[in-house]
């Protein structure tokens, strides 16, 4: 009984249900805050991931162009290098018909040679003759 005379006189049934008032209502601006916060963060986060998602992406394209370049060299290269064989076999043909040419020209001139020197010896060995009589 006494109990119920102090807490009636000092309201205190009417102070506690202020408290728990005042807690819930704090406890909600907390939660309120909180979530805003965690929410405030995870946007960061996320465009911190779609910032780097973008420049990953800039970074792919940029690799994807140099390959492609690359490769465009590489058939470049290759088709000079299968220029460049099919010039050297030309030039070894042309240059193997000169020099078969060459060989038979100097076939012929020696031969010619022989018969100049062979009249040369002629008209000495009849100049000999000639003059010996």
């Amino acid at each position: 009984m006494f109990k119920k005379l102090i807490i009636k006189i000092f309201r205190l049934n009417e102070i506690n249900d202020l408290l728990i008032k005042s807690k819930q209502q704090q406890k909600a601006v907390s939660d309120k805050y909180w979530k805003e916060v965690r929410q405030d963060e995870v946007d960061c986060l996320n465009r911190n991931h779609l910032l780097e998602l973008q420049e990953k992406d800039a970074c792919i394209t940029m690799l994807e162009e140099q390959i492609k370049m690359l490769k465009q060299r590489e058939r470049d290269v290759d088709a000079l290098h299968f220029k460049s064989k099919k010039q050297i076999k030309e030039n070894y043909a042309v240059s193997h018909s000169i020099a078969t040419k060459i060989w038979d020209f100097s076939q012929m001139i020696t031969s010619i040679y022989g018969e100049l020197r062979g009249i040369t010896d002629a008209v000495a060995d009849n100049k000999k003759r000639i003059e010996g009589n």
